[in-house]
């Protein structure tokens, strides 16, 4: 274990003049901690968004001030690799604007107790918390990585998003699916792209994490305005964690939903007494599912349940199975059950 957490490494004094941002601080204290005797480190950005509390964009905008400044070098990991970073600050350069101004006021060129504290002349010492590879019980996956980066393949992963758009999860249940990927050669596409390799690295694992990707109906077209995510939208860095985070296990996009709207509903409170739980909708819904019902192309199941379960205010989960039996029994069409028909069905039957 480290001694003791009061002080990192060293700071540059040219930072007194060069104001840098508060994430790149945040980021040269974490590398300084995590490096090796060569200035080496690659912990994965997961374990540095932990220890500093900042977001993965904060972390990214501060890593690259260090690399134009000329602080660090980074060698973007792909797949199960993190990036490598390398600090290449030497300390025994003065910092020339600051120094004219030290020499200014004081007359001397020599700025007091100026301890080296860079790769080229290191008097720091190496955090004994830094294992050898860099990895710990929070870092997990951040390996070193390859002495070649392995190139992006951009179309490879276009064509693989096309076919989960268009024969995979995506346009079952009546939904339409994705936004079809038609383009790779947008700068800015192309790092979101680079994003999504970084987290998955080979086409089985793209593939499997698409396929999580397509749970949430939302995104395939699920909802009432009939907004549909894009390739660009799947890439940022906050849908990628959403998916990443996602149980392995396949579970109902239908199930998830409205357990999602059935905590809506009690986080905003409701004037009617919910009776109802999660449980008893989707078992409601699996039945109705099952003989070939469709809810309207414009909803959602989220918001269905909220109404249901307001709309259903005294009934049990019992109730609510019966009455839909019912409904079953009675249609000659796929519709979806309104809230008022279930509740007549409900009150028949009382």
């Amino acid at each position: 274990m480290r001694q003791n957490f009061y002080a990192f490494g060293h700071l540059p004094y040219a930072w007194i003049t060069q104001h840098p941002p508060t994430s790149a601080v945040v980021v040269w204290a974490l590398l300084q901690d995590h490096r090796n005797a060569q200035g080496v480190c690659w912990p994965s950005l997961q374990r540095l968004e932990k220890l500093s509390g900042l977001s993965r964009s904060s972390l990214q905008r501060g890593v690259k001030w260090l690399t134009s400044h000329k602080y660090i070098e980074v060698d973007a990991g792909g797949g199960d690799h993190s990036s490598c970073y390398k600090i290449i600050w030497n300390a025994t350069e003065l910092p020339k604007e600051y120094t004219e101004k030290y020499t200014n006021l004081n007359g001397s060129g020599r700025l007091p107790d100026m301890t080296p504290g860079g790769i080229n002349s290191d008097t720091g010492v190496v955090s004994n918390m830094t294992p050898k590879d860099n990895t710990t019980e929070d870092n997990v996956g951040a390996k070193a990585p390859p002495v070649h980066g392995a190139r992006v393949p951009y179309e490879t992963i276009r064509e693989i998003y096309n076919e989960a758009q268009q024969k995979g999860l995506g346009v079952t249940h009546g939904l339409p699916g994705w936004k079809v990927c038609r383009s790779t050669k947008d700068v800015d596409r192309r790092m979101g792209l680079k994003r999504l390799w970084d987290v998955t690295g080979t086409e089985d694992k793209l593939r499997h994490f698409l396929e999580k990707a397509c749970r949430n109906e939302h995104w395939r077209g699920g909802n009432s305005r009939g907004w549909r995510a894009d390739i660009d939208f799947l890439c940022k860095p906050k849908q990628l964690r959403s998916i990443d985070e996602m149980d392995d296990s396949p579970v109902s996009a239908m199930e998830a939903q409205v357990r999602l709207g059935v905590a809506k509903l009690e986080e905003r409170g409701s004037k009617w007494k919910i009776t109802l739980t999660a449980e008893g909708i989707i078992n409601s819904f699996l039945l109705l599912k099952s003989g070939g019902h469709s809810i309207p192309p414009r909803s959602s199941f989220d918001y269905i349940a909220q109404t249901i379960a307001e709309g259903l205010s005294g009934a049990s989960d019992e109730d609510l199975l019966a009455a839909t039996r019912e409904f079953m029994n009675q249609a000659d069409n796929s519709f979806w059950p309104r809230p008022g028909t279930l509740f007549k069905l409900w009150q028949d039957n009382v």
